[in-house]
Order: structure tokens, then C-alpha cells, then sequence
């Protein structure tokens, strides 16, 4: 298996994500228990991955952690700069929005940092890397958005990790209960753990993984629904070796229609796989604002509890009868094209309207006015899916995972 640095990156961050909850028993004690927001999905394939990565690495086992830097074992590696923490607690409220800024982890003692801003590593001069992330925290709920980007793809990275496939974008939604004052949100018997470098400065942090977050207090911003928009990412076939050959892939926004479970397709394009066939990429050009909507079908915009909303997925499909347009019999329609992967990044829109009391218990309740990029999280509480958005301000790449046969990830239908 060829693991090069992005995938280090992405399992020791996202597998090592969870290492900051908390487990408390019933004597009220604390027990670090590694839980992982691995987001397992029970309808989600995760084949053998033996594509090769986009840069040339070395070989070495799953299980090795590499570090970030080339550079021998023990060598003078510059740490990042110290945040100098004042001996008092700091108070601060952690209600509101967040934004990632910067990571900061070990790996085999070498220390390195991502920031919201792209940068190369010494190991990969070719790469840009940087962080997408969001933090909601409110009374009754917190929802979190993380991805680690490479040239702005949320790449695959190694499926043996059941994080949609392996892919590097993740999130997850808790309904359950702020303490501001002990710094912790708990739902169940599970308890997250949070602290403040400055009131509007959040650090979530692990000592035992050796990783801190940084979140910048920041609200989410959006694109206007009527701007001309051009949506590109990379179809990665996740075992090109064993899956069925494609009769005409393509790659395609999917709106979900009120009233209805079949999806409409509203733009798509054919997608041309390199050599070996791994790799793809696609170009949707979403059409200027020739109604009021701007590019959005006027059929997918439904009002749900106050507020005018639509929502779409990105998808590569196999055009079995060459018509150009998505019609499956897997997805609520008669024709026999067959879905070939979901991206867990979908498009998130919201416009006007009032809510009522009952929006915020919506799969849509925390959209922005506007158009963004979301996580259809499926392992949210109350089902089937909460969409969490990234942080726009530099939005990724909404990259496909593409499976063997026929994706068992279902077309979500979240628009009453």
C-alpha cells in the first residue's frame, strides 16, 4: 500500500480527533477514552484501496506513522511558536461559531503545524496543505466540521480507516448539554473538553495524541445564491483494479426535490479517468442567475418551518443508457444508470423567509444565508442527516469516492 504524508496527516488527525473525549462514570470520575469520530456507516463500501497517490512515496506499512518532515529521526526541527497561556483560567463563552485556524500535532517527536492557509512540507515541496473547519456550540447541541486539504482536495486517503471511505473531510453533530463554567459539552456519558488561549480563541487538545486546535471565534460566512459558480474536485476510483468498467462516467449536482425521492439533476459532465484509471477530474459550471434563485431549480427550492431551502449532492454515476441525465431505479427512478459514488461534501443552500420555533430541529438548521458547502453528517441525532457546513472563506474541493459496483450510500431525501 502506498501511504504517503497526506495520509499521515489525515489518520493522525482524524483518527486522533477523538482523543479528546471524556468518558465520566458514575462517581463522577473522568477517563480519557480515545473515542474516535470515526463515522461508520453500515451503508457505506469500503473496498481495499490500491490506487496509487498522487505523489510518488514510499512504501510502508498501514500501521507506521510517518512524520510530516523529512528528516532524521532526532534532528533540530523549528517548533512552532508557543501561545503564552496566563497562569489563570481564562473565562470565555463558548456559545457561538467557530472557526479552525490551526493544528498543531507530533509525529515521531517532529513537530508540525497547518494553518487555515496553504503551505508546502518539506516532504511533499509539490503540496499545499492546509485545515477547513468549523465549531457550533450552543446550550443544547454542538456540531463540528474538520477536514485536512491537499492542493484544497479532501483527497482519499486510506480506507482501512471507515471514515467515508478514508476520505479526509469529516463531522459529526451531539445533541446534548453545555457547562460553560467546567468548560465541557456532554451528551450521554461522553464529554468533550475545551479551554480558551483567549476569550475568542477555543483550544480543543489531546495530551496523550499530542495534537491542539485552535478555533477563532468567527461567524460562517456563504457565497450569494445568485453569483456564477464553478464547483471542480477529482473522482478517485477507490479499487480501479477490481470495479466494474464505466459505460459513460459522469459527475453531477443531484438537488433534492420536495414532495418526491427521485433527485433532479440540474448540471453534469462526462469525466475522463488517467492513466491507470484512478483519477478524474470534473468542472461543473453552474449557470449565471437566470432566475431568482440564481443557479438553483426552481423545483428544489421547498419552504421548511419558515425558511425557503434546497440542497444538493455531488455524484458520479455510470450513464448506462447514454441520455446525458441521471435516471436510476436505485434512487427512486425507472432508468438503469447506476450510481457509482457519493460525495459526503454536499451544497447547502438557504434564502429568505422567517423561521419558526421548529426550524432549528430541521436537517437544515444550521445554513447561512446563501450558498455553502456542507458535511451531510448521517450519524446525527435526531435522523436522517444534520448538513454542517465548512468555513467559505477558503472553501475546498468536493472530491467523490468512487466504489467498485453500485454505492450503497443512499440519494438522502431530507426536503418534506
Amino acid at each position: 500500500m502506498r501511504f504517503g504524508i497526506f495520509a499521515s496527516i489525515a489518520l493522525s488527525t482524524l483518527v486522533g480527533c477523538g482523543a479528546s473525549v471524556r468518558a465520566q462514570g458514575g462517581d463522577g470520575s473522568v477517563v480519557d477514552t480515545g473515542v474516535r469520530f470515526d463515522g461508520s456507516r453500515p451503508d457505506v463500501i469500503a473496498p481495499p484501496f490500491d490506487a496509487p497517490q498522487p505523489v510518488d512515496v514510499p512504501v510502508v506499512p498501514v500501521d507506521v506513522v510517518i512524520p510530516p518532515f523529512d528528516v532524521p529521526i532526532g534532528a533540530d526541527v523549528p517548533r512552532p511558536p508557543d501561545v503564552i497561556v496566563p497562569d489563570v483560567m481564562i473565562n470565555g463563552d463558548a456559545r457561538g461559531e467557530w472557526r479552525l485556524t490551526t493544528f498543531r500535532f507530533n509525529l515521531m517527536g517532529a513537530p508540525a503545524q497547518l494553518t487555515d492557509m496553504n503551505r508546502s512540507l518539506p516532504g511533499d515541496p509539490v503540496g499545499r496543505y492546509r485545515v477547513n473547519g468549523t465549531l457550533d456550540i450552543r446550550d443544547d447541541r454542538l456540531a463540528f466540521a474538520w477536514a485536512v486539504l491537499r492542493n484544497d482536495h479532501a483527497l482519499i486517503s486510506d480506507p482501512t480507516v471507515d471514515i467515508d471511505e478514508g476520505y479526509s473531510a469529516t463531522a459529526f453533530f451531539w445533541n446534548g448539554r453545555l457547562d460553560n463554567m467546567a468548560r465541557r459539552f456532554t451528551t450521554g456519558a461522553i464529554g468533550l473538553d475545551f479551554a480558551f488561549e483567549t476569550p475568542d480563541i477555543l483550544r480543543l487538545s489531546s495530551d496523550r495524541e499530542g495534537w491542539v486546535a485552535l478555533f477563532r471565534r468567527e461567524p460562517r460566512t456563504t457565497y450569494p445564491v445568485t453569483m456564477v459558480t464553478r464547483i471542480d474536485g477529482q473522482g478517485l476510483q477507490i479499487s480501479a483494479g477490481t470495479s466494474d468498467p464505466f459505460v459513460r462516467a459522469r459527475a453531477a449536482l443531484l438537488w433534492d426535490l420536495p414532495s418526491t425521492s427521485v433527485p433532479f439533476e440540474s448540471i453534469s459532465a462526462d469525466l475522463s479517468f488517467g492513466g491507470g484509471g484512478v483519477q478524474a477530474t470534473y468542472v461543473l459550471d453552474v449557470p449565471g442567475p437566470a432566475i431568482a434563485a440564481g443557479p438553483i431549480p426552481t423545483g428544489a427550492i421547498t419552504i421548511v418551518n419558515g425558511v425557503r431551502v434546497a440542497w444538493a449532492h455531488i455524484v458520479v454515476y455510470d450513464d448506462v443508457d447514454r441520455s446525458g441525465r441521471f435516471n436510476s431505479s436505485m434512487a427512486g427512478g425507472t432508468g438503469p444508470d447506476i450510481l457509482r459514488g457519493v460525495s459526503p461534501i454536499g451544497i447547502g443552500v438557504r434564502l429568505d423567509g422567517t423561521p419558526d420555533a421548529m426550524f432549528d430541529q430541521t436537517p437544515f438548521r444550521l445554513l447561512k444565508p446563501g450558498w455553502q458547502y456542507v458535511n451531510v453528517e448521517r450519524n446525527s441525532d435526531p435522523r436522517p442527516a444534520v448538513l454542517i457546513p465548512y468555513a467559505m472563506n477558503n472553501p475546498l474541493r468536493p472530491d467523490v469516492p468512487i466504489s467498485e459496483t453500485a454505492v450503497r450510500r443512499r440519494i438522502l431525501d431530507l426536503l418534506p
